[in-house]
C-alpha cells in the first residue's frame, strides 16, 4: 500500500468527521451507508462516479491552463 495524496488524507479525515456527527461506526459497508442516506447502493456509486468524473475534468483543465 503506498502513500495517501494530501486529497485522500482530508476525504478520510472529513469521513471520518461526518461518520462521527452522524453515528455511524467506521468501516460501516457502503450498502449500509447508502441505507441511511435513503438511496440504493446503485445510486451512491453512481455518485460516486460522477463525482470522480467531475473532478477528472477539473484537473484537467487545471493541467491545461498551465
Amino acid at each position: 500500500m503506498g502513500k495517501l495524496t494530501p486529497e485522500e488524507i482530508k476525504t478520510l479525515i472529513k469521513a471520518s468527521q461526518i461518520a462521527r456527527e452522524r453515528g455511524i461506526k467506521l468501516g460501516v459497508s457502503v450498502k449500509e451507508i447508502c441505507e441511511q442516506g435513503g438511496i440504493s447502493r446503485k445510486t451512491g456509486y453512481q455518485w460516486l462516479k460522477e463525482e470522480d468524473v467531475s473532478k477528472a475534468k477539473k484537473e484537467s483543465r487545471n493541467f491545461l491552463s498551465k
